[in-house]
């Protein structure tokens, strides 16, 4: 069945905040919260173009793919999956084509596709997969990135014999510039970075030291270099602004840590764990969950957004893991983290974060930006 329907984002009443840390939590202006991208289906962001202004989603509750060229007032129709994809993980452009990570319903094999970008309700013809990763390696979201001159794709899911890294000049013909390396787990993130040419940089998990690398030759091969070895320093999404490069802690004790560009050191961005905020329940002792796996810069203001992630953690008492979803923001570096939507359990909330359109996107949530 396909949706017929056009979304309108609407917001929602904003709700008192409750907290019981030692340092109390507070709302972060406007107080207004977030919005469902759509009241009707869930859909779930996968891609955002600031050059042309355009919303790629996923519509999970119809099985379509949707695109909005005017942040999220109006869908289109189902644009349509590849042949044989049923999920897709990022949608991105590079050159003159469409890119998108999706998954064979029935080879389970992650691949990447390519289309034309197509303007209103009419459907993207895409091609087959123009490389495709071993089981049981998997892609997070960010793991696909591009920059002017290539795509670029890392593996996740501990793949035998480690992970690698590939780029893409042309979209069709891929080459392995990392790996596999059999002392790393898997690869969290791949970014350019945007304010220098050539510079890309990798994260990688669970547990090893060589966690932050860098190549300043648009990853070529032999040119990939360890920034921070160490696994306290463990990260996944990556963001930029002029000053600084931003990494999303996957540690569970911190939410960000930040690389000033000058000295190429590490400094915890934030020392305040948000889970000592807790989230308004009727349930005694409830959890917001217990990481900051994704979360993005707004380079123009240098405000920091993540959401709780990870259900991992749930049922061990040195973890703590908790049920609760929610969208946090951390106005400077040093600063605490503040709540700007309450959030909830299982509304889809734990996506990777977006900046565009004056506002934060991740999962099926949106929230305006601040100034």
């Amino acid at each position: 069945m396909i949706s017929r329907g056009v979304s309108q984002i609407c917001a929602i009443a904003s709700m008192a905040i409750v907290s019981t840390a030692s340092q109390p939590a507070s709302a972060a202006s406007p107080a207004r919260g977030a919005s469902r991208i759509s009241l009707t289906a869930t859909y779930i962001v996968r891609g955002i173009d600031n050059a042309t202004h355009t919303l790629y989603v996923e519509d999970t509750t119809y099985g379509a793919l949707r695109q909005s060229q005017d942040w999220g007032l109006t869908f289109s129709k189902n644009k349509g999956f590849p042949e044989g994809v049923d999920s897709v993980g990022r949608i991105l452009s590079f050159g003159s084509r469409l890119y998108v990570v999706g998954r064979d319903r029935v080879t389970g094999l992650v691949g990447v596709y390519r289309a034309a970008p197509a303007s209103g309700d009419q459907p993207f013809s895409w091609s087959g997969p123009t490389h495709t990763v071993v089981r049981p390696g998997k892609v997070l979201p960010t793991d696909f990135s591009a920059d002017g001159r290539f795509l670029y794709l890392a593996e996740y899911g501990d793949p035998v014999g480690g992970p690698s890294l590939y780029r893409s000049a042309d979209g069709v013909t891929w080459q392995r510039t990392f790996g596999p390396d059999s002392g790393l787990r898997h690869i969290h993130a791949v970014a350019p970075d945007p304010y220098v040419p050539g510079s890309v940089w990798m994260t990688v998990g669970d547990g090893v030291p060589a966690s932050i690398w860098r190549s300043a030759a648009y990853g070529a091969p032999g040119t990939w270099q360890v920034v921070v070895r160490s696994s306290s320093w463990q990260s996944v999404q990556i963001s930029f602004t002029q000053q600084r490069i931003y990494l999303a802690a996957d540690t569970h004790k911190h939410t960000m840590f930040v690389i000033d560009r000058k000295t190429m050191t590490p400094r915890l961005g934030t020392a305040q764990y948000f889970q000592r905020i807790r989230p308004p329940s009727t349930t005694s002792g409830a959890l917001y969950l217990w990481n900051a796996f994704y979360g993005a810069v707004d380079p123009s203001t240098g405000v920091y957004y993540c959401v709780a992630n990870d259900e991992s953690g749930q049922g061990r008492a040195d973890r703590q893991g908790g049920s609760w979803q929610g969208l946090f923001v951390v106005r400077r570096l040093g600063g605490q983290v503040q709540v700007l939507d309450q959030g909830g359990i299982n509304i889809n909330m734990n996506g990777q974060v977006f900046i565009g359109g004056g506002r934060v996107w991740a999962g099926q949530w949106s929230a305006p930006l601040i100034h």
